[in-house]
């Protein structure tokens, strides 16, 4: 299982156990932070947490994405109303056609 350095910042800075470095081996810099900023955690250990941002903008995306699909529908049936629309229009023409040709 592979390593991950982690840079702590905000409250979490201070409490970590290194600066990025492990017996000697610089990993990733913590620029200047307090000492102690920095951590190594195995993947595996690791999820992703969701923030209110994250979550907003993907109830932002699903809503689009809905209303999108919604102005397709509407155009979609608007476009078979239209076609209804001129089918029976043109079979009207071709009656009073047929009903002339009868006269």
């Amino acid at each position: 299982d592979a390593w991950v350095g982690v840079r702590l910042t905000g409250q979490s800075m201070g409490l970590g156990r290194n600066d990025g470095a492990v017996q000697g081996k610089q990993y990733f810099a913590t620029n200047g932070l307090k000492k102690k900023s920095g951590l190594f955690v195995r993947r595996s250990t690791l999820s992703l947490r969701t923030t209110a941002a994250t979550k907003m903008a993907e109830t932002y995306n699903k809503e689009k994405r809905s209303a999108e699909k919604s102005s397709r529908t509407m155009l979609q049936q608007h476009r078979n109303e239209v076609v209804e629309k001129a089918k029976a229009q043109l079979q009207q023409l071709a009656q009073l056609r047929l009903k002339k040709s009868l006269e």
